[in-house]
């Protein structure tokens, strides 16, 4: 449970880089990028278990209900940190950005989760030509994640600013106006 809520704020940790960095410069610290996402992690871990439930049972009954629902879920943790959505707000705000452009989410997202699957095999392959113990194959998971952990993040997070209405700005929505975003900053 550490380790899943240590991931989610990592997660929107990278979120927020990716907010920071959309006016060509890098202004945000660590602890401010922490502080940003730290409100938001109760509402990231409920969001991340509930579309992990749904994606995986959507896997279980046909394949395609589950590419559907990582599709038009995409952008579910962008939407808590960068709009400070509920858990059940940003399901819908995520199918409302990915409405029109659900081809081209479900390209970026299933290579994206190639490159993840394609890196951990590899880190295994070489754990277990390294040794076959079990600390070497704990050590390899573990740079295997952290190797991985920021693609997803980094994707749903270029994906959001890519989806959002050009008239909206980078990073304000109609509820995340400049004036009301002050507040949030760390």
């Amino acid at each position: 449970m550490v380790g899943l809520a240590i991931g989610t704020l990592y997660q929107g940790m990278v979120v927020g880089l990716v907010r920071d960095v959309q006016d060509g410069r890098r202004d945000s610290s660590v602890g401010d990028l922490m502080r940003f996402a730290l409100p938001v992690l109760g509402p990231l871990l409920g969001a991340g278990i509930l579309a992990g439930f749904g994606i995986g049972f959507g896997f279980v009954l046909l394949v395609v209900p589950g590419l559907y629902l990582a599709t038009i879920w995409a952008v579910i943790a962008p939407a808590i940190v960068i709009e400070r959505r509920g858990i059940f707000d940003a399901f819908g705000r995520s199918r409302q950005l990915v409405s029109g452009n659900g081809w081209p989410v479900l390209w970026t997202i299933l290579v994206a989760y190639l490159i993840t699957f394609v890196a951990a095999i590899a880190l295994t392959a070489v754990a277990d030509a390294i040794a076959n113990g079990p600390l070497v194959r704990i050590v390899f998971s573990a740079l295997a994640s952290t190797f991985t952990a920021p693609i997803t993040a980094l994707v749903a997070a270029v994906l959001y600013f890519k989806l959002l209405p050009p008239e909206t700005g980078v990073g304000t929505t109609p509820e995340n106006t400049p004036q009301s975003e002050a507040r949030f900053q760390g």
